[in-house]
């Protein structure tokens, strides 16, 4: 890959990019929806998370792309996901 062509979307232009290579996103626009109104969310409608992975209501933990805590990356996603259980097991465990 040499280069990448981009179309302008206000005018339709279309000019050409040199790039090296291209890293594909998939979808920027977070789905929590369902947790509006009950979780805090900041101006991108992702969920705010505590540096343990917790959420505005406490026992509720979050992970993945949906949380603000990590780029949009699936290796960072997953090592939410981790950190995300480990502190669920830690909160349970100071309930019993």
């Amino acid at each position: 890959m040499e280069s990448l062509s981009v179309r302008n979307l206000k005018d339709g232009a279309v000019s050409s990019l040199p790039v090296s290579g291209v890293f594909v996103s998939i979808g920027t626009q977070p789905q929590t929806g369902f947790v509006k109104g009950l979780l805090e969310l900041n101006e991108w409608e992702q969920i705010k998370v505590h540096p343990d992975m917790g959420s505005s209501v406490p026992g509720i933990f979050v992970a993945g792309d949906v949380s603000d805590a990590c780029p949009k990356q699936v290796a960072m996603a997953v090592g939410t996901g981790v950190h995300a259980a480990l502190s669920v097991q830690e909160y349970l465990s100071r309930l019993t």
